[in-house]
C-alpha cells in the first residue's frame, strides 16, 4: 500500500521534535512528531510528499521530514514524477 502526504513541511521544531502533542483536546502524547513520522513512513510499502513551497525553501522541518519521505513539489509534474516513484516496479 502507497500513501501520498500533502503540506508544506514548514513547522516550528519544537512541533516536529517535541513531545506533548495532541491528537485531540483529550488525547495528549509525549511521542515527537517526527516519531509519528517515521511511523508513517515505515508502515507503508511506498510514500512521497507533495509540497506545495519552492524547493528553495525545502530547509529546517522540511530537510528533516525528506528524510523520511521522498518529497515532490505540489505541481502536475511533480505530481507525476511521485505517481512513476510509487508504482516503480508494480506490474499492471
Amino acid at each position: 500500500m502507497e500513501v501520498i502526504l500533502v503540506g508544506d513541511a514548514l513547522m516550528h521544531p519544537s512541533e516536529l521534535f517535541s513531545g506533548g502533542s495532541s491528537w485531540s483536546y483529550e488525547e495528549w502524547s509525549d511521542i515527537p512528531g517526527v516519531a509519528w513520522l517515521d511511523h508513517v513512513a515505515r508502515h507503508f510499502r511506498k510514500t512521497a510528499w507533495l509540497n506545495p513551497e519552492a524547493e528553495r525553501f525545502w530547509n529546517g522541518t522540511a530537510h528533516t521530514i525528506r528524510r523520511l519521505f521522498p518529497m515532490y513539489r505540489l505541481t502536475l509534474d511533480g505530481l507525476s514524477e511521485a505517481v512513476q516513484h510509487l508504482t516503480r516496479g508494480r506490474r499492471t
